[in-house]
């Protein structure tokens, strides 16, 4: 009787530990998304990332953001002018690789008013780059 009853609680215990083992594989891709911030970070050299997702992680000492609004005329049929503006925010590990990002946009949204600059955090104080243009330009 006494190793039934043994072999029945054994049985119990196996049945337990294969449901949390299951329930532990089950959960792995939900864990995996848990803690992992709402924008990802996908970094190009080309086009930056995210400065949401990379501030918060790197820090703004370690970033350059680069800041870009611009605009270029729309051909439309119409008797109105049409005006695509843009404005955009990115951050980058490299102020060469913000600055390059800033003349690409700047070429394809030439249109003023607008504003382009890098700018970092060096010892608590915002640090813009030489070749800023718009209201920061220091």
């Amino acid at each position: 009787m006494r190793i039934n009853v043994a072999f029945t609680i054994f049985a119990q215990v196996w049945r337990m530990a294969r449901l949390k083992a299951f329930s532990l594989v089950a959960l792995v891709p939900l864990l995996a998304a848990w803690g992992t911030p709402d924008h990802q970070i996908r970094y190009s050299r080309d086009r930056g990332g995210s400065c949401a997702a990379m501030i918060p992680f790197y820090g703004p000492e370690r970033l350059w953001t680069g800041h870009f609004a611009g605009g270029r005329p729309v051909e439309a049929e119409a008797d109105r002018d049409f005006v695509d503006w843009r404005v955009a925010d990115t951050c980058f590990f490299d102020r060469i690789d913000c600055e390059t990002w800033l003349a690409r946009v700047q070429r394809g949204w030439p249109m003023r008013p607008g504003f382009a600059w890098c700018a970092t955090v060096e010892g608590g104080r915002t640090v813009v780059s030489p070749g800023a243009k718009g209201p920061l330009k220091r």
